[in-house]
């Protein structure tokens, strides 16, 4: 453990004075973490030079690594490395050369699984490119290292990206893209194709049709004997998209939008390799939308609706692997539709005072074919926020949000009746900001929430399943200048919430759990430069919890539950220059329960961003 982290320190500088050779532009960033039982580092270095007028180099490094401490064990590493070179130099006029290394290492200790990769690509690439006309043709090796398996291959890749043409009032544009890699056994491919078209009319009206179809292949090993898995995913989309301006403060908009969708996913070789997984989808898509601004006055008007379907075909003889990708495939046939109404809006009333309207209606059905599956359902969302703002003065503003969140579910089948439910949200969030003088700033926050969900059957069987939660919260922030220099940064939250059950059949809500939560800290913002600033400070956190429990005579009893505090000072600092700019943070935290003796623990977080 100790020779690693000495490795990741030697990256580290070896990084950092690898950097100062470069120029102004690149630029170097390493961040370090440490938690309770974690340590994290990441570094990425980006270094360009030229070597001739028309000819560069492009070093690009990406290293991460963490560590998870284990109690009785050894600690676990989870790395991944990335390093891209590339070279790039003008053969003649709209003819580019280049060269490009890549190196990626991906180590897995943490999981348990059998997941390290090692790749390498060496490439070869010429480039023409005219205008805003580019095409790239690559080709290279790649060797490709998982699952105690090593393929060695050809890697190739073809770009077009076109320029826009326009052609009797239309503007066309057509990009795609081929690449792959054939790897002994395996074979890797993506195609990509994009063409958009789109007109002006009158007024910034405008009218845009794209079309996309995407193709990609993925073989990968599934079993340390080497059974490979192959991974087909077709993709066909179709989607126009109208804006259309009614007059100088109104606009709509109105897109629709066609998917077709394919996945199949079988065995290349083995015993079943004509065994099959396939998933088709439809997906159909349609929005209209009204959008308006004056002054004060806004506000947007939506409805939209989709209709999605999926089809499955799956082979009575399934293989398992953790490693396979036939999870994606055990759902049955469905067709699902949502359909969703959204208001919002915002209007003045007089000079100090503003009304927020936000009203969200959504319906959603979801339908099977298979009789033996129950799970149709249909599910009614209303969400509504209604906000109001006044000012009194510069220096003193009050708001009041109130918002009510209401979902519906019911299941066809009376199977499931039993889970049929009422979830009901509402909170009132009163706010007010005081501002008496420039660098003064008094906030607080009071929250009232209420959280019901009620079930339409509570069996004796089932049990009661029919909850309360209900909150009550205070916080508090304050800003106040000691010296230009020099400001009191205070926080302070109150947290009071219960948890109970509904018995329906007495009319009776009884309590479960009540919490008392209290969270505090103190900061002193020292900016001892223009560019350095030093935030020593004092953090606390309290939790008291009462449980009510039935005893057999049917009193109640209470009991004290997840008692917990934490205090400790920390120091946050920030350095910003014109090339460096530095960040970090410490904090020692000491923590007790009731069973569990005091602790210490200590959270470290440092950032570099070096541009050089």
């Amino acid at each position: 453990m100790k020779l690693k982290i000495l490795v990741i320190a030697w990256m580290m500088i070896d990084l950092m004075s690898s950097a100062c050779q470069a120029a102004s532009d690149d630029s170097l960033r390493t961040v370090y973490n440490h938690g309770l039982n974690t340590d994290a580092w990441s570094a990425m270095l980006y270094f360009r030079t030229g070597f001739t007028p028309g000819s560069s180099g492009l070093v690009l490094e990406n290293a991460e690594t963490s560590r998870l401490k284990v109690t009785g064990s050894q600690d676990k590493w989870k790395d991944r490395h990335l390093l891209t070179a590339l070279y790039s130099d003008t053969l003649r006029d709209h003819w580019i050369w280049n060269v490009q290394g890549i190196h990626q290492i991906f180590v897995d200790k943490l999981t348990g699984f059998e997941n390290d990769i090692e790749t390498r690509i060496m490439a070869t690439e010429i480039m023409y490119r005219h205008n805003a006309f580019d095409l790239p043709v690559l080709l290279g090796l790649k060797q490709d290292q998982r699952f105690r398996q090593s393929d060695t291959g050809l890697s190739y890749r073809l770009n077009l990206i076109a320029p826009e043409v326009p052609l009797d009032e239309y503007v066309h544009q057509l990009n795609g893209r081929i690449d792959g890699d054939i790897l002994g056994p395996r074979r890797n491919s993506e195609q990509i194709m994009d063409y958009r078209v789109y007109r002006y009319f009158y007024q910034n009206t405008v009218d845009t049709l794209n079309i996309r179809i995407h193709g990609l292949r993925r073989d990968y090993y599934i079993t340390p004997e080497g059974q490979i898995e192959s991974r087909e995913d077709n993709t066909q989309s179709i989607d126009n998209y109208l804006t259309y301006h009614i007059g100088p403060h109104t606009k709509m908009n109105m897109t629709g939008r066609l998917t077709r969708h394919q996945l199949q996913i079988h065995l290349l070789d083995g015993s079943e390799k004509e065994m099959k997984r396939t998933r088709r989808d439809v997906d159909i898509f349609g929005l209209a939308q009204l959008a308006w601004q004056r002054r004060r006055t806004g506000g947007i008007f939506r409805i939209s609706h989709q209709i999605q379907e999926e089809h499955y075909q799956i082979s009575e003889s399934q293989f398992s692997s953790p490693y396979s990708g036939s999870s994606l495939l055990q759902t049955p046939d469905n067709i699902s539709s949502a359909t969703s109404y959204l208001l919002e809006t915002t209007f003045p009333v007089g000079f100090a005072d503003t009304l927020f309207l936000k009203t969200n209606f959504r319906k959603f059905q979801y339908d099977t074919p298979d009789e033996g599956n129950t799970d149709d359902r249909d599910e009614i969302r209303w969400h509504i926020d209604l906000g109001y703002s006044h000012r009194f003065s510069p220096s003193l503003m009050i708001s009041t949000a109130i918002s009510a969140h209401l979902l519906h579910m019911v299941y066809i089948h009376g199977e499931k009746s039993a889970d049929n439910n009422w979830k009901r949200i509402f909170q009132l969030e009163p706010c007010w900001i005081w501002q008496p003088a420039p660098g003064w700033r008094w906030k607080q926050t009071t929250t009232v929430l209420a959280n019901y969900v009620d079930y339409d059957f509570d069996t004796e069987l089932a049990g009661i399943r029919s909850f309360l939660f209900r909150k009550f919260q205070i916080e508090d922030s304050l800003e106040i200048p000691v010296t230009p220099k020099t400001r009191v940064l205070a926080n302070y939250k109150l947290e009071l919430d219960e948890n109970g059950k509904i018995i329906w059949d007495e009319w009776l809500e009884q309590k479960l759990i009540d919490r008392t939560s209290q969270t505090g800290s103190i900061h002193l913002d020292f900016r001892i430069y223009e560019d350095v600033y030093l935030r020593p400070g004092y953090s606390f956190f309290t939790r008291d919890g009462i449980r009510y429990q039935t005893q057999p005579d049917g009193t109640r009893e209470k009991k004290s539950y997840l008692n917990f505090q934490s205090h400790g000072p920390c120091l946050q600092g920030h350095y910003q220059g014109q090339r460096l700019r530095m960040v970090f943070s410490a904090q020692t935290i000491r923590t007790q329960t009731l069973d569990v003796k005091r602790q210490i623990y200590t959270r470290l977080d440092f950032r570099l961003h070096w541009c050089f």
